[in-house]
């Protein structure tokens, strides 16, 4: 799941969730542009955040004239990374977004995480990989049944011994 953090009101993030409802029935780029008018933001940017998405996933111009509710599992989740990042965040957020992915996107979803990030905007990320997601994580929280148990900088924790054998599968030697 992703989440994008604008400055919409409540109603209009309320639109916005129930004209998502329809995403599976569209083709790719009407979604993208319907949520931009429900978020009330300026539609003379709209071609110039699309082609910015595009940029980041050119997979997805490749595929702008197909059903979304037909793309691949890694297309949908590029669809829905892009689609929050038509509303010109600050704050996005992500849970699992590697989630059931083929080894190669995963690669490709962190490195566009890390590009999003590097532009500017700030990244909640919710992962499973934890190889990955400390990779990229300027900041990261380890939780064992809902409380924190480590915290420090991605590049600390994928240092730590503890860190290496229970999530990374790495043994002492």
């Amino acid at each position: 799941m992703v989440d994008a953090i604008s400055e919409s009101h409540d109603l209009q993030k309320f639109l916005c969730a129930c004209f998502l409802l329809h995403i599976r029935h569209a083709a790719l780029d009407q979604p993208t542009r319907g949520s931009v008018v429900i978020d009330g933001l300026d539609l003379s940017s709209v071609d110039d955040d699309l082609e910015r998405v595009y940029t980041l996933f050119p997979r997805l111009k490749e595929r702008d004239w197909q059903l979304a509710g037909t793309l691949s599992g890694g297309e949908q989740q590029m669809l829905a990374v892009g689609r929050a990042l038509m509303s010109r965040p600050k704050l996005l957020m992500m849970d699992e977004p590697s989630l059931g992915l083929a080894p190669l996107i995963v690669k490709d979803i962190f490195d566009i995480i890390r590009t999003i990030n590097k532009e500017g905007i700030t990244v909640l990320l919710i992962e499973q990989n934890a190889n990955h997601a400390l990779k990229i994580a300027d900041w990261a929280y380890v939780m064992e049944t809902g409380n924190i148990s480590m915290q420090g900088t991605g590049e600390e924790l994928l240092t730590k011994d503890s860190i290496k054998e229970a999530y990374l599968g790495k043994r002492k030697k």
